[in-house]
């Protein structure tokens, strides 16, 4: 009878319990790196992400590294229809 205990316990309890470790961390992990991705965020709430200052900005149509934000203004937005 001790024998079977053991036996469960080696092979299939603790496999199971070392499985449910691993998931678990793997899940934290996920978490936090999507928790703290500004840059999926930012662009899920319709708004753009400013390279330079490092946020959320709504008072740009799009931000790119040569022309940093570009503003939303009626010539701006007729620009960015053509070049679509």
């Amino acid at each position: 009878m001790k024998n079977i205990k053991k036996y469960l316990y080696k092979f299939i309890v603790k496999p199971i319990i070392v499985f449910l470790c691993i998931i678990g961390v793997i899940s934290i992990c996920m978490f936090i790196f999507f928790a703290t991705d500004n840059v999926g965020n930012c662009l899920d709430m319709g708004m753009v992400w400013d390279g330079d200052r490092k946020e959320c900005r709504s008072d740009c149509l799009t931000w790119n590294e040569k022309d940093g934000c570009v503003p939303i203004t009626a010539d701006n937005i007729i620009k960015k229809e053509k070049e679509q």
